[in-house]
């Protein structure tokens, strides 16, 4: 077996575990092996979207013959389960970053304004809906249902839609008007449940196109009211646009945005900005991870920072690459690939150290041979995507 060079360094990682003995801020218990290649899978169209684990397994998408496909494979040994394909071919491609609705029987997926269902163990289809004229790429699980912000243009409404998960039946949960005099972006809201209510936040951002000035907010609305709302300020409105540019982290009362190049804790309860840390670029490809009391931010100029979320203050940061992947968190190792270099960054999530990157088998920027930014960490697995294929390694 001809193993690749991601195989080859990753040495490097025992030195890690030598040196938390001494210290480093690895955790003793981290015991990095060198890994295996479990299994491999071409992708002669690249990656897709993100993988999604499920259950032993991983969900990956592709695209056969012009359709859409989704195909599960078990994560230890690369073995097909099921694959389902959009027969109709009307389900448009999907947008990398998307946030899936995954629930114990069914995966919800948003594909511009279809939202499609497969059941989880057969990959049979179980509904699909197409509304409204576009939505956001994002949905939010709450209880039983999975929410998803629709743009209904003819009617000038943004209109937040809650799916039934295993019937699909759908209702309008709440709405907010549009303008023909400004662009208008009300994020798919989270949820924070209570034992006396449930309470939605949603960013707004609101850019007026002949005042050239944008508004940013946060609209919370509960259950018991929904036809009661409240707008507080988050962000200064300003004239280039700026404003929150990703779903809310939510940590019991505490939710954690993104915008431009500040991060923001907001307390629900008391609608009010805890603190903002302001970092040197914004996050365009990426996303914030919260582990513990970290959040950590891959930004666009090509640094990975670590904040604190009790005072915002910043703990570390360490130079990895622009146009960065999410980062994935497994055992104190972040993993996160540069979109601008297509290496795999391994750090210590603790202190921040640098401890390898990895170059693909072949790796060539100008020939497109790299690192994908989607892959996946978890249970013991590494997978990632070469622009050819899949990878899995046992860590």
């Amino acid at each position: 077996m001809t193993y690749s060079s991601l195989q080859q360094h990753v040495i490097g990682l025992i030195a890690c575990c030598c040196l938390a003995i001494m210290g480093s801020g690895c955790t003793k218990d981290v015991n990095w092996k060198t890994p295996d290649l479990a299994w491999e899978k071409p992708s002669p169209q690249g990656a897709g979207i993100y993988p999604i684990y499920c259950n032993g397994a991983v969900l990956l998408s592709s695209y056969t013959d012009g359709q859409l496909c989704i195909e599960k494979i078990s994560l230890k040994n690369g073995r097909h389960q099921w694959q389902w394909c959009d027969s109709e071919k009307v389900i448009p491609n999907l947008y990398y970053n998307l946030q899936p609705y995954l629930g114990k029987k069914v995966l919800i997926i948003p594909a511009k304004n279809h939202t499609v269902a497969i059941d989880v163990k057969s990959g049979r289809e179980k509904w699909r809906h197409q509304l409204f004229d576009a939505a956001e790429a994002h949905l939010e699980a709450c209880g039983n249902k999975a929410l998803r912000t629709f743009y209904d243009q003819k009617n000038k409404m943004a209109r937040v839609v809650a799916f039934e998960r295993q019937s699909g039946n759908y209702q309008q949960l709440f709405e907010y008007p549009l303008s023909d005099s400004a662009k208008t972006f009300l994020r798919t809201p989270v949820p924070i449940v209570s034992k006396q209510d449930t309470s939605y936040l949603s960013a707004l951002l609101v850019y007026t196109f002949q005042k050239q000035t944008t508004e940013n907010a946060i609209l919370s609305w509960r259950t018991s009211k929904p036809d009661t709302f409240s707008k507080a300020p988050i962000y200064p409105d300003n004239t280039n646009g700026y404003g929150i540019s990703k779903q809310a982290i939510v940590d019991e009362g505490s939710t954690y945005w993104i915008a431009s190049n500040e991060i923001i804790r907001w307390e629900a309860e008391k609608e009010e900005v805890v603190w903002r840390t302001d970092l040197p670029r914004d996050m365009l490809t990426s996303r914030p991870k919260l582990i513990d009391q970290s959040i950590y931010y891959a930004g666009e100029d090509g640094v990975l920072y670590a904040v604190n979320t009790a005072d915002g203050k910043l703990q570390w940061s360490t130079k990895i690459s622009g146009t960065p992947s999410r980062v994935f968190y497994h055992k104190d190792v972040l993993a996160v690939v540069g979109g601008g270099d297509g290496l795999l960054y391994l750090i210590n999530a603790t202190n921040g150290q640098l401890i390898d990157k990895k170059t693909a088998h072949g790796h060539q920027l100008s020939s497109g041979i790299h690192f994908q930014r989607p892959m996946y960490l978890g249970q013991d697995h590494l997978l990632v995507n070469d622009s050819k294929r899949w990878l899995c390694y046992k860590l």
